[in-house]
């Protein structure tokens, strides 16, 4: 019977947008209906701290809700997501707004990030699926394809590289999650020169082939 495997080159998308969903989504839905609940008469929360207390009036029980949410979490959304940064800077480029990150009116630019970014970079989850499956022989990718993701783990090594050694100790001190999302990437574009090395093994030393016994 034949077995009919689920490519990664749709898990993977599917995998980040879960990511997604737990981390941003989730938490914004339930801090706006705790709001909305705790809101009395259409008048708005008030939230007490040691230092301070602010209310947030009803209309924004929504935006302030995806902004708390994106306060906690945008940095792993980020790191996860790190190719996304380049659809940010192509749109910037495109818009009005550069050299400034172009984002909605009246949100900051964390809050849209942790939001846009995991569907910025749903076509590089998809081009890593493509080659997880090209490492598991689930399909055949042909060498320009090999070759940009060998490039794109190239570049991202590059940068990595130069964060490390470019920056004093003290700047790096802030820079934990971009080094763990570089590492990450690195990991997953060096699926494509791992698959290119071995199919260039293979090609040079091809199994024997077995006769089939009397």
């Amino acid at each position: 019977m034949k077995r009919h495997n689920v490519s990664f080159s749709i898990v993977l998308p599917l995998l980040s947008s879960a990511l997604w969903v737990a981390l941003i989504a989730i938490p914004a839905t339930l801090a706006y209906v705790n709001m909305r609940h705790i809101s009395r008469n259409g008048s708005g929360v008030t939230f007490h701290s040691h230092q301070y207390s602010f209310t947030v009036p009803r209309n924004r029980f929504f935006a302030s809700s995806v902004r708390s949410s994106a306060s906690l979490n945008h940095k792993v959304i980020e790191a996860a997501n790190l190719p996304g940064f380049s659809i940010e800077l192509l749109q910037s480029r495109l818009s009005s707004s550069w050299p400034m990150s172009w984002t909605p009116a009246g949100m900051d630019i964390f809050t849209w990030r942790a939001i846009i970014f995991p569907f910025y970079c749903l076509p590089f989850w998809w081009f890593v699926g493509l080659g997880v499956d090209a490492l598991l022989r689930r399909r055949k990718l042909r060498w320009p394809v090999l070759l940009l993701g060998t490039l794109l783990c190239g570049f991202f090594l590059f940068l990595i590289l130069g964060l490390r050694f470019g920056l004093s100790a003290e700047e790096r001190d802030g820079l934990v999650y971009p080094f763990l999302g570089f590492g990450l990437w690195i990991v997953l574009f060096g699926i494509f020169p791992m698959t290119w090395v071995r199919s260039w093994v293979l090609s040079r030393h091809p199994r024997p082939t077995q006769t089939p016994s009397p």
